[in-house]
């Protein structure tokens, strides 16, 4: 009992003495349903930065989370109670996934597409070389990298279902965030808390043009890790609402911020301002102690100097140039500064109406408000002092649009109901004037936000629409080309020695998926195998390649437009005696005729090569 007491004032070490903690409800399952997946981010970001081996890594990260959990729930931090609650936030969950899947899933691509780049390849090879040999690589921004790892270890997937799985994975996790944020704004209202999960459906359905239309650009030109950095930061701004210790919420703030320095570093600078504007709040907050208060101000001071950090580091990587599809910039920017002006004013605006939403709301809603702001005012300034419009200022809105979109609709839904119940119980009617003012900066925010994402919205129809022909889509890998390989290596007891394709993403995915040792410089490797047509010959290996006169005839403009040898390489093969060929439809097109041939070097001539 000594013990418990002693771990309960250190839980509430920031808080003033006397302070009524409010027991926390329903949202405590959601947030116990993201603990396993906080464990297998925090694995990577161990092995990263202890250069463990990933098994171990995983080991501690478990370790560490379980502790943390039983702490957390030995002092009520987390305690399930009204359990019933959750059903109806599952179901919404259920309703929000089949609208992704069927906007998203498109079976002639089996889920995933490409819009032509290669960068999902590029992942493959870097996931593998981590986990493998190199912990340091890619700048240790290997969150997602660690996730779809797991995912084969654990159950058997390869490279494209272990992707699949993980792109799928984020709108589930985000709307598990959304439904933690409204669980807990809504636990102390009375009956009309059972309605603001349905309106967070509604409003998640309204906003799915844009939202759907963002992941799948994201997902579509292969920025995996950038989109899964979206995971991190809804589970820190879930948690910094959902818990009423500040100890526990600065930790949150923390562990977000770290977990996004290992998952994508592009929005790591708003990150880590953010925090330390939150952290500053905090501090002010602590009226019993000069002696915590002091050091939460010198936490928000060092993480004022991280995030200015982050920038310096950013702005070098500002001329790098990049294929992209970039938003309207300016429609982006008024969108995510309506929205961010919003967030902020609420609190203030909802108890001036006689609507308090309590707490967890008012922070919830400066989390994003804060973040917003500053994502926004970094592109402004961008756009203002002529940086060149390039690859990573065209991909740097994500985080904030996606982050105020979630917000908007979690505080809002939570509002609503309150609104609604008001008026039905007929218990006085809020300042309309108010709610009017609310209205108007929120379809300011989504009109903007609606026209930004624009360019995406042709392909986005595209996918959604599910049929050939495909002006924008290819797919990203030849899902019945790839049974077809691995049943022909197993067969011949063969190594793999590499595939020749004309569609530069496909190619580069597969080789990648299918290969088993670590490619060298993993960045570059697909590239160059793409233009010179690289494959390993040898005893017991085969390699593979496509042959009917549409693919040389696409491979002879790579090569008139760029060079390279992999129109010759192909040739050469496909004139060999005892190459082996199949025919088949293609999966996503049922009138594109499909002819993947091989050629295999007998295991026997490894006794003649040692």
């Amino acid at each position: 009992m000594m013990l418990r007491e002693r771990l309960s004032r250190t839980l509430g070490l920031l808080d003033a003495p006397d302070t009524r903690t409010p027991e926390p409800g329903a949202a405590s399952l959601l947030v116990l349903a993201l603990v396993p997946v906080l464990a297998l981010l925090l694995s990577g970001a161990i092995r990263a930065a202890l250069r463990l081996d990933i098994t171990w890594a995983l080991g501690l990260a478990a370790a560490l989370l379980a502790g943390t959990v039983a702490f957390a729930g030995w002092n009520g931090a987390l305690r399930v109670r009204s359990w019933p609650r959750v059903l109806p936030a599952l179901l919404v969950l259920g309703a929000v996934m089949a609208a992704v899947f069927r906007a998203l899933y498109t079976p002639a691509f089996d889920g995933l597409v490409s819009v032509g780049g290669g960068d999902a390849g590029n992942h493959v090879a870097l996931r593998d070389s981590f986990i493998q040999a190199t912990p340091h690589i890619y700048e240790q921004f290997i969150s997602f990298h660690t996730f779809t790892y797991w995912l084969e270890a654990f159950f058997g997937l390869d490279a494209f279902e272990s992707f699949r799985a993980a792109f799928y994975a984020i709108p589930l996790l985000l709307t598990l965030c959304m439904l933690v944020g409204v669980l807990t704004i809504t636990e102390d209202q009375g009956p009309e808390r059972h309605a603001a999960p349905w309106l967070l459906l509604g409003g998640i359905l309204a906003m799915s043009p844009m939202l759907f239309a963002i992941l799948h650009y994201n997902q579509a030109d292969g920025f995996y890790a950038h989109v899964f950095g979206l995971v991190p930061l809804l589970m820190g701004w879930a948690c910094f609402g959902f818990f009423s210790s500040r100890l526990l919420r600065i930790a949150a703030l923390l562990l977000a911020v770290g977990l996004l320095r290992y998952t994508y570093g592009l929005n790591l600078g708003d990150a880590l301002f953010t925090s330390a504007v939150l952290v500053a709040v905090e501090a002010a907050g602590v009226v019993h102690s000069k002696r915590a208060r002091l050091a939460l101000w010198v936490l928000a001071a060092g993480l004022l100097f991280a995030a200015a950090f982050a920038w310096w580091k950013l702005s070098s990587l500002l001329p790098v140039k990049g294929d992209l599809v970039p938003p309207f910039p300016f429609k982006m920017v008024r969108g995510e500064a309506a929205l961010s002006v919003l967030l902020l004013v609420l609190p203030l605006a909802t108890r001036w109406m006689g609507l308090p939403l309590g707490d967890s709301a008012a922070r919830l809603a400066r989390y994003a408000g804060v973040f917003g702001a500053i994502n926004a005012s970094v592109q402004f300034l961008c756009l203002q002092l002529g940086t060149p419009r390039e690859y990573y200022l065209i991909k740097y809105h994500l985080h904030g649009a996606v982050l105020l979109l979630c917000a908007t609709g979690v505080v809002l839904s939570a509002l609503l109901s309150h609104v609604l119940a008001r008026w039905l119980r007929r218990q006085g009617k809020p300042a309309h004037a108010g709610l009017l003012l609310l209205a108007g900066l929120t379809g300011i925010g989504l009109f903007n936000l609606q026209g930004a994402v624009k360019p995406y919205q042709d392909s986005f129809k595209e996918r959604r629409s599910g049929q050939a022909p495909w002006t924008y889509l290819v797919p990203l890998a030849d899902r019945e080309g790839w049974k077809r390989i691995e049943a022909t290596l197993a067969r011949e007891g063969a190594g793999f020695g590499g595939l020749l394709a004309p569609n530069w993403p496909l190619m580069n995915f597969m080789n990648a998926g299918l290969r088993r040792e670590i490619a060298d410089e993993p960045l570059l490797a697909g590239w160059r195998q793409y233009q010179q047509g690289l494959v390993r010959e040898g005893p017991g290996l085969c390699v593979f390649w496509y042959a009917t006169e549409r693919d040389f005839q696409e491979l002879a403009t790579f090569a008139k437009d760029n060079g390279g040898a992999m129109l010759d390489v192909s040739r050469a093969l496909d004139s060999r005696p005892q190459k082996q060929c199949e025919e088949y439809s293609a999966r996503w097109d049922a009138r594109l005729p499909m002819r993947l041939c091989h050629v295999c070097a007998p295991k026997q001539a490894q006794a003649a090569h040692p």
